[in-house]
């Protein structure tokens, strides 16, 4: 998926992805008020030079009969569980703070993506392949809830 693309559905804009699309990925859904089922998938790989932003695509699809109410695809959401080759952890930092949710309509059939730098929150010691896992999950006030599990190796090439 394109960059340009991620933008414009994390900017608000209705975005159809393709089912292929989310069978790249790890992805659980889980059943919500009325018929709406939102499914949460990330990417399965990422690459990026050691230094450099990780970005992790995260996406929402309602995959439901009913509409959903969810917070736009973001960090805040996001609990990492980093292992290097060797099974060290990566410490993860707190999670971004002072996050106020803005809830989008999710119709059946649309999805909601967006890009997270793991960089910014995890430190990674040095280039290498790294497993990752993680669990998304939404909670709030007039929101739909959403959680899901995926799983992503992260591979940091050394370089300038």
């Amino acid at each position: 998926m394109k960059r340009a693309v991620l933008g414009a559905c994390f900017a608000g804009a209705s975005c159809a992805v393709p089912n292929s699309d989310l069978q790249n990925g790890l992805f659980a859904a889980t059943p919500l008020s009325g018929e709406a089922r939102v499914a949460v998938s990330f990417s399965p790989r990422v690459e990026a030079r050691f230094g450099s932003p990780i970005d992790l695509e995260i996406q929402l699809r309602n995959d439901g009969d009913a509409t959903a109410m969810v917070p736009g695809p973001h960090g805040q959401w996001l609990t990492p569980e980093i292992q290097d080759a060797a099974g060290r952890a990566v410490i993860c930092h707190k999670r971004p703070q002072n996050f106020m949710p803005i809830l989008k309509k999710l119709e059946p059939g649309q999805s909601l993506a967006a890009t997270v730098d793991l960089s910014a929150w995890c430190t990674f010691p040095r280039p290498g392949e790294y497993r990752a896992t993680f669990r998304y999950e939404t909670r709030g006030q007039r929101m739909t809830p959403v959680t899901g599990t995926g799983a992503t190796v992260v591979v940091l090439i050394a370089g300038s």
